[in-house]
């Protein structure tokens, strides 16, 4: 081989080379670019991945904060509701309470106002009761009183004098035999006739009764006096149950009753007012009559040592009653028009 073949082989051998390492650098460079243009791709896809996530979190977050805020108003609304709703019950407790307290203040003075009016009908009526209980037991006190002293208070200590004395002129006098017989058989009667008005005394109990009816009588007296203390001033003296219980253990304790014909004539007095239709509206007609009535038996010309008849005193009553006042009222006119 000659030297120029050998100088252009290894010419040709170092083209070959420098080509070859072109090619290389070429391929290296290409490789390079590639690979940088991969790094790109992919920092790119990563950037545009990471640009989608952060674009996705921020819609779901701008989800989330606009669900916050739709449950939020929810919530708000919904409080508010609440206490809109709360605060309308409260008004309607409220209006229902003060109601109620109404009503019940209302009805607390309506029952108030009620218990006072059915104590005063009460007082009323128990005053009316009262009075004409009093009439008769204080009638029948006057009566018994009487009888007592006239049929056995006087003849008893007067028959007993006149026994004395007929014994003393037997003793110390000289008398004829026929006036000393006489007057025997005279103290002999006396003694009798006082052993029998003893006897019935004991059975007649004319003292004892009176004292009852006197008894009786000052006690409706004084349950008067206390009603017409309590009408004055309910803060004084008893109460109405008291002295009604009081009044039905006088009732109880009564052991001498009225003579039929006292009683009868006020009976027979209610009956005559009950026929005019005003008995049961006006009762203080009724007291009123009993008082006429009443003072009727008293002016009696034979009372109180006999009672009078008593259709009798209740006519005349009734004819009193029915008599003007003066010349323009007639008296009672509503009970007898």
């Amino acid at each position: 081989m000659t030297r120029l073949e050998a100088e252009t082989k290894r010419k040709a051998e170092e083209e070959r080379k420098r080509i070859k390492a072109g090619v290389k650098a070429n391929a290296v460079a290409d490789a390079k670019k590639k690979a940088e243009e991969e790094a790109a791709a992919t920092a790119k896809a990563e950037e545009e991945a990471a640009t989608a996530e952060a674009k996705q979190i921020a819609e779901e977050e701008a989800v989330a904060a606009a669900k916050a805020k739709i449950d939020a108003e929810a919530k708000k609304k919904a409080a508010e509701e609440t206490a809109a709703k709360a605060k309308a019950d409260e008004e309607a407790a409220a209006a229902a309470k003060a109601e109620k307290e109404a009503v019940t203040t209302k009805d607390k003075e309506d029952a108030s106002a009620a218990a006072k009016a059915k104590e005063a009908a009460t007082i009323v009526r128990l005053e009316q009761q009262i009075k004409m209980n009093l009439m008769p037991h204080q009638l029948a006190k006057e009566y018994f009183s009487c009888r007592q002293f006239w049929l056995f208070m006087v003849p008893l200590p007067v028959l007993t004098f006149l026994g004395s004395i007929l014994l003393v002129v037997k003793t110390s006098a000289v008398l004829e035999e026929e006036t000393q017989t006489f007057i025997t058989i005279t103290i002999g009667s006396i003694a009798a006739f006082l052993v029998f008005l003893t006897a019935m005394d004991g059975v007649c109990s004319y003292g004892t009764r009176a004292k009852e009816h006197d008894s009786a009588f000052i006690n409706l007296r004084d349950l008067l006096n206390e009603l017409v203390t309590l009408k004055d001033d309910p803060s004084q003296g008893d109460t109405v149950e008291s002295i009604q219980s009081r009044y039905r253990n006088c009732l109880d304790e009564w052991k001498s009753i009225v003579p039929i014909v006292l009683s009868g004539a006020f009976k027979y007095l209610r009956v005559a007012l009950s026929n005019n239709n005003q008995l049961h509206s006006e009762s203080i007609i009724y007291v009123n009559a009993c008082d006429s009535l009443s003072a009727e038996i008293s002016n009696s010309w034979s009372f109180p040592l006999r009672l009078p008849n008593s259709k009798k005193v209740v006519s005349a009553t009734i004819k009193r009653l029915q008599e003007p006042a003066d010349e323009n009222t007639p008296l009672f006119q509503q009970c007898f028009p």
